[in-house]
């Protein structure tokens, strides 16, 4: 016959065995949601990365389109609307080779858009950061959106002459952007 001390001994090993399963479930929660906090965390750091790039590009652009400027003969090749990828695309089709400057402007561009295309992989896993993406970058997701075939056309007709890094583009046409803009 089960005595009450045996009884009393087995819901204490019950109320252990559940009090371990619990401890446990509750570490791998906590475990899953530090996971996923790093890769968010993560990501805002490549945002922030990304946005100096960019910076870096407009600056590159900026400072082409001010000297395209400056001389009469050439003026007449960039108006105030135009993007860079357009002025590379009418520098491709030129007899005169691109200049350091320009290669620097596409090799920027391309290192954009790959940076992009790495930063929408990643929100795509995560909510969040996919909205964070969309309202900081929409504008840059449509941009290469549009112009992707234009910069792959450039850096075709320029990657024998320097070498470029190689377009990565998969990601960034999985994020519709039409509902940022009005």
């Amino acid at each position: 016959m089960i005595e009450y001390s045996d009884i009393i001994q087995i819901f204490a090993s019950i109320a252990t065995t559940l009090g371990l399963i619990v401890a446990i479930v509750v570490f791998i929660v906590e475990i899953k949601s530090s996971v996923k906090e790093r890769k968010y965390q993560s990501f805002l750091t490549m945002l922030d990365k990304y946005q100096e790039i960019i910076s870096e590009r407009k600056n590159m652009w900026k400072i082409i389109k001010e000297e395209i400027r400056k001389n009469h003969k050439t003026a007449h090749e960039i108006h105030d609307k135009q993007n860079s990828i357009s002025y590379l695309l009418i520098r491709m089709d030129q007899k005169e080779p691109m200049y350091a400057i320009e290669h620097g402007l596409l090799d920027r561009e391309i290192r954009s858009l790959n940076f992009l295309n790495e930063l929408c992989r990643l929100s795509l896993k995560d909510e969040r950061a996919t909205q964070i993406l969309l309202l900081t970058d929409s504008h840059e997701i449509s941009y290469y959106q549009n112009r992707l075939q234009d910069l792959i056309k450039v850096y075709e007709s320029q990657r024998t002459i320097r070498l470029f890094p190689k377009p990565r583009y998969d990601w960034p046409n999985q994020l519709d952007t039409k509902d940022y803009f009005g």
